[in-house]
């Protein structure tokens, strides 16, 4: 299993959701966006450095389903990231910035040197 995965259908993401055997990070992404240009490779080196982390990455703007998933996580501007542990919920409240030092410790921590 790629640890970054590009999902296309709910049915995908709720599979790869409870498949996933670590550390999860759901990130939105959106059509047209520049900044969501910029982050792909500092979540694409994160995931690469994170032996537990796999990565599910939505592009909302694909598809009415998706757009409907982006809503139901309160998504407001992408690139938005969403963080879970393995077996535990993932909820729209769990928004994270990939700079806030404690979220990337919090990921890095399981990290190979």
């Amino acid at each position: 299993m790629s640890k970054i995965q590009d999902i296309g259908t709910r049915d995908e993401f709720e599979k790869a959701l409870r498949a996933a055997p670590g550390q999860v990070l759901v990130e939105f992404v959106q059509d047209d966006c520049s900044y969501c240009d910029d982050e792909r490779p500092k979540v694409e080196r994160l995931a690469a450095r994170c032996e537990q982390l796999t990565v599910l990455r939505i592009n909302a703007d694909a598809s009415e389903e998706l757009d409907q998933l982006a809503k139901e996580f309160h998504l407001e501007a992408a690139p938005t990231l969403f963080y879970a542990e393995s077996g535990h919920e993932m909820r729209p409240e769990k928004a994270v910035e990939l700079e806030d030092v404690r979220a990337v410790s919090k990921l890095l921590k399981g990290a190979k040197k």
